[in-house]
């Protein structure tokens, strides 16, 4: 069963049969060998031969194995942000943003043009958002004047969010 399309993309983000594409949006690198990823529930994980043959030994199903990867679930899918990790160490497109545009990056606004320092990446295209220390906060579509936010690290703090604000 493929992922569906993001709500806010043209772009598949994470799925079954296709985290292949999705990380091939962004480089031709192989990350892992794909008999590594294990899916629990909704999550995917990368599980060593190690942790394999562990978890063939334990009798009861795990909640949790390994590096996540990211969530497929009916409506939406989302890479976590172990997956942006290891993307950002390749040949992944990239956008580098100052101090200010990172801040308002993960408070989920959309890169400005004067907030990019530097782009590897053609308008049109997914990148990984990196601080100008190198740190992924997230990815977004560039598109030559500003990078729209798809995900970034902010959201684990907003879905954990549990009262309201008043």
């Amino acid at each position: 069963m493929l992922a569906k399309p993001c709500e806010r993309s043209k772009y598949r983000v994470l799925g079954v049969g296709d985290m292949r594409e999705f990380i091939a949006q962004f480089t031709k690198e192989k990350l892992f060998d794909d008999n590594d990823v294990r899916r629990i529930g909704d999550d995917f994980y990368l599980v060593s031969a190690e942790l394999a043959k562990t978890l063939k030994k334990v009798r009861l199903p795990p909640l949790a194995a390994g590096l996540y990867l990211g969530r497929q679930n009916v409506k939406t899918a989302k890479p976590g942000l172990d997956l942006l990790q290891m993307l950002a160490k390749t040949d992944a497109k990239r956008v580098w943003l100052n101090d200010k545009g990172a801040w308002l990056f993960v408070c989920r606004r959309p890169a400005l043009k004067e907030s990019i320092t530097r782009a590897g990446a053609k308008p049109g295209e997914l990148v990984l958002v990196l601080t100008e220390r190198d740190e992924c906060i997230g990815y977004g579509l560039f598109d030559g004047k500003q990078v729209k936010n798809y995900y970034d690290i902010g959201d684990f703090l907003r879905r954990e969010r549990t009262t309201k604000r008043f």
